[in-house]
């Protein structure tokens, strides 16, 4: 058990009353496959009390320890070297508060994924860790496995690309005795069982480097196969071609529903490798993996921080600070000043 004191902040419009108040509490309430923001927070704050650790919700930042926070919430600087902030960064852009951040993929820790002026401020330790999914997926139906009929993308259809959204593609999948949908209702993002593939493109013809494998990952908690396109997180997590099927215009998903569907030992051997490779991310694996993270990352860099001298301190947060002093400006003279002007124009 760690004496660190540890804060998760949690937006004070997020009705926490609503959530369940243990790890085996009704998870129900928790809609999206993907938790988000503030969900997220409080699954972690869950599984870190169940490990007996010195966790506390708060609602601004502490006076010291260790701070999880959300790359969105909060829209200030934290002028203080006795906290360590972790930025749940994921996909955003880097947060000029914290010492540490959490990624979205293995590309995003390198120095490749950053821009001139991060790596001049103080870049800061990156990490990543699978993000923290709906605790309970819902499988997809074992009597389904021998057929192949409904293919579905799961989220937001602005996150699809138009290819896939028009009548053309829609008939081309008819012709093959399969139906495409979208499911973007978020009370059933979690259920799988009745689907048989899932489909997910955000882009033809370019490589996405920002996103995290969660489509794939959760594709695997479902068993079920998955055709994906083209993004370094879905790569770094694949193992064997039965993963996933990666795909780059409509030509390239037809073939590979073709393929499902009339080689029937390729479908199971998929179907079969998705529920291995979906094993550890159940809501005891990934409480290990969360767990084991913050005790063997995060407390030691926080030991770490704590160890520096004074003047490391104050030249990294004054460093910081002036980079956030920056794009508050920045944000500010664009939003409220060239915009404006522009549309006086317009």
């Amino acid at each position: 058990m760690s004496e660190e004191k540890v804060f998760i902040y949690i937006s004070p419009s997020a009705d926490i009353n609503a959530y369940p108040d243990n790890l085996q509490g009704d998870m129900s309430v928790f809609r999206q496959a993907r938790s988000i923001q503030h969900e997220v927070q409080w699954i972690f704050y869950l599984m870190l009390k169940d490990q007996g650790l010195d966790v506390s919700i708060c609602h601004d930042f502490p006076d010291r320890g260790i701070l999880l926070i959300h790359k969105s919430h909060v829209k200030k600087f934290a002028w203080n070297p006795n906290l360590f902030v972790v930025s749940l960064q994921w996909d955003y852009k880097r947060d000029d508060r914290a010492q540490m951040h959490l990624v979205s993929n293995n590309y995003k820790t390198t120095k490749a994924s950053l821009g001139w002026l991060d790596r001049l401020s103080f870049q800061g330790l990156q990490h990543y860790v699978p993000p923290i999914m709906h605790p309970v997926i819902i499988p997809h139906d074992a009597e389904r496995e021998d057929q192949i009929e409904k293919i579905a993308f799961i989220g937001d259809p602005k996150n699809l690309d138009e290819a896939f959204k028009t009548g053309a593609f829609e008939s081309a999948v008819q012709q093959l005795g399969m139906e495409f949908i979208v499911r973007s209702d978020p009370d059933k993002m979690a259920d799988f069982s009745d689907i048989d593939v899932v489909m997910a493109i955000r882009k033809i013809g370019q490589i996405i480097s920002n996103k995290p494998p969660t489509k794939l990952i959760n594709s695997w908690r479902g068993g079920v196969p998955a055709i994906l396109g083209c993004e370094l997180g879905f790569r770094e997590a694949r193992e064997t071609e039965y993963d996933y099927i990666e795909v780059d215009s409509v030509e390239d998903v037809l073939n590979a529903l073709s393929r499902l569907k009339d080689d029937v030992e390729f479908r199971h051997e998929m179907i079969a490798n998705a529920k291995r490779r979906g094993a550890p991310f159940s809501a005891e694996g990934q409480q290990q993996i969360w767990v084991e993270f913050f005790k063997n990352t995060i407390i030691p860099a926080y030991h770490d921080w704590q160890c520096r001298p004074a003047v490391g301190k104050f030249a990294f947060l004054l460093l910081r600070g002036i980079r956030y002093w920056m794009r508050e400006s920045l944000s500010f003279i664009w939003h409220h000043v060239l915009r404006r002007r522009s549309s006086d124009y317009s």
